[in-house]
């Protein structure tokens, strides 16, 4: 059944705040969004714009509180934060494909604990998959409590050069993305469940190094190492289905 979506006098989700994030890290405890009005998140663009197309997804961007921070929880299921740089530079599109959302629940994450370059680390992984007709699932390197999750290839083995970009002024720019009113939330399944995280975890899954592959898996990995340069080889800590 759907959580009780709470709202304030103005009709307003009431957002949760607790110590029961104490373990979160002081540089994203002091961080408020730089979108605070309704003024700022049109700058944005029109939500449309950033929808998959054909997924007849209607969604919506809403302002943060002053005081409102990104691993904050709000009561029900009206919004999630999304840092804007993910879906505007990046190129990721609403609602996440099944991949996507499987390398959320694999890690536990929530999106923003999936850092900028990671999301562009998946996102150009995925692209490489669909060209090989093949569909990934994930697996990563540690991740450290109460900080953002990194993705990355194996020392001295790297296929997405374009990707080492570093992203350093993105921990402002978040803001909540919900569906529309009329429609229902895009982000849960038929069953209403979440179909990925959209509250931080104290201790998102750690997997470190690669696990045995086998089959079609071994033969795409022989098919990069024959046709890449062996200093650009992939070694995205990642497994094919």
């Amino acid at each position: 059944m759907a959580a009780n979506r709470e709202t304030d006098e103005n009709g307003k989700p009431i957002v949760v705040v607790g110590d029961n994030y104490s373990w979160v890290k002081g540089e994203v405890r002091d961080l408020p969004s730089l979108f605070l009005d309704v003024e700022s998140i049109e700058e944005i663009g029109e939500p449309s714009t950033f929808v998959r197309e054909g997924s007849g997804v209607k969604l919506r961007f809403l302002p943060c509180g002053k005081e409102e921070r990104v691993y904050f929880r709000g009561l029900g299921w009206e919004y999630f934060y999304m840092y804007t740089i993910v879906f505007l530079d990046i190129g990721i599109r609403f609602p996440f494909i099944e991949f996507e959302c499987g390398v959320l629940n694999q890690l536990k994450c929530v999106p923003t604990q999936i850092h900028p370059n990671a999301w562009a680390f998946i996102r150009g992984f995925e692209i490489l998959m669909e060209y090989l007709g093949t569909a990934p699932l994930l697996e990563a390197k540690g991740v450290r409590k109460g900080g953002v999750v990194t993705v990355n290839s194996m020392q001295g083995k790297a296929l997405f050069g374009l990707y080492r970009q570093s992203y350093k002024d993105f921990k402002q720019m978040y803001v909540k993305v919900g569906c529309v009113e009329e429609q229902f939330p895009f982000y849960l399944d038929e069953f209403d469940l979440e179909r990925f995280p959209l509250y931080w975890y104290s201790e998102p899954v750690q997997i470190l190094g690669m696990a045995k592959i086998s089959g079609e898996s071994s033969r795409i990995v022989q098919f990069l190492e024959e046709f890449v340069e062996k200093t650009e080889l992939l070694s995205l800590i990642m497994l094919f289905k």
